[in-house]
This record gives structure tokens, C-alpha cells and sequence, in this order.
């Protein structure tokens, strides 16, 4: 059996919402939210379950935890808020705003536990929650006249967290600090 299964089924998920916001290009903007509100759901609930079974590592608990609950919110207010690409983007954009935000906590959290981690796994981190986070200028900035950018930009930023998640399973995996 896989060791880190369950993460990487949850970072597949995201993989899958980012990769049917490219191949389904041409269809209406709400066929479009609801297939990433399914995806994201599948992906919080395999999260949820990573996080409960991984409390005796308080680290990486709160870390899925924290994924969990965030990506919870997205897809509610993504199932709810699905009539225009304008509001897509927007709530888009807040959730990037979010993860980039919650993976440099995550990254400055380690630094203060004196983890046996590598500076260079940090750096990794921090850059890639700096690319998360300034995504959403991105997402911002690609308004009106380049709607169909919007949405290849949200798909390419989906697939490039899911692959995230995949590959630092181990390293989070290994964090029993806390």
C-alpha cells in the first residue's frame, strides 16, 4: 500500500479541479464552478479524514486541518456564487489569497519549531505560498476582456497545488515535533 495514499488522492483532487477548468474551455461558467466545487469537496473530505488520522502529528494534523477547512469554504461559496466568471475569479482569488497565506504560516510555523527540516524545504514552501498568493493578483488582473485567461490561469494554479500537496506529503508526514 502507498504510504502517503490518502494525501495524494486529496492533491489528485485538486489536480482534477484545475484540469476541467482547461479542458472545459467552451462551457457555461456554472458547469465550470460546480465540477471544481465537487472536486474541491472530494479533496476536503479526504483532507478532513487525513487530519483525523493523523492526530497523534499535531503538526501535520492542524496543517490538513487548516487545508481542510479552508477548501470547505471555497467550494461553499463557489456552489453558491457561480453565475458569472467575475465572481468565479473573485472567490477564486480569495481562496488563493488563503492558501498562499496558510503554506507561508505553515513555513514560518516550522522555522519556529526547530523541525529537522532543510532550509532548502522551506524556501521551497515559502516561494511556492508567494506564487499562491500572488496568483490571485493574477487572477485580479486578467479581468473582462480576458475571461477564458481567467479560468486557464485558476485551472494551471489548481494542478500546480494538487502537485504541492503530492510532493511535500513526505516532508509533512515526517514532522512529529509538536
Amino acid at each position: 500500500m502507498f504510504k502517503y495514499q490518502s494525501i495524494s488522492i486529496y492533491g489528485l483532487m485538486i489536480i482534477l479541479a484545475g484540469i476541467s477548468l482547461l479542458i472545459k474551455s467552451g462551457t457555461n461558467i456554472e458547469v465550470h464552478a460546480t465540477l471544481v466545487s465537487v472536486f474541491i469537496l472530494l479533496s476536503v473530505i479526504v483532507a478532513g479524514w487525513v487530519a483525523l488520522k493523523t492526530t497523534a502529528n499535531k503538526v501535520q494534523s492542524r496543517y490538513h486541518t487548516l487545508h481542510a477547512i479552508g477548501l470547505l469554504f471555497y467550494a461553499i461559496l463557489l456552489f453558491f456564487y457561480k453565475n458569472s466568471i467575475s465572481k468565479f475569479s473573485d472567490i477564486t482569488a480569495l481562496f488563493f489569497i488563503f492558501y498562499g497565506f496558510s503554506e507561508i504560516l505553515f513555513c514560518f510555523w516550522l522555522f519556529n519549531l526547530q523541525a529537522k527540516i532543510k532550509v532548502s524545504q522551506l524556501i521551497i514552501r515559502l516561494s511556492m505560498g508567494l506564487v499562491f498568493f500572488l496568483s490571485s493578483l493574477l487572477m485580479i488582473g486578467l479581468r473582462h476582456p480576458y475571461q477564458l485567461m481567467e479560468l486557464i490561469s485558476a485551472g494551471i494554479i489548481f494542478i500546480i497545488i494538487g502537485i504541492q500537496v503530492i510532493l511535500t506529503a513526505p516532508i509533512v508526514t515526517r514532522l512529529n515535533a509538536i
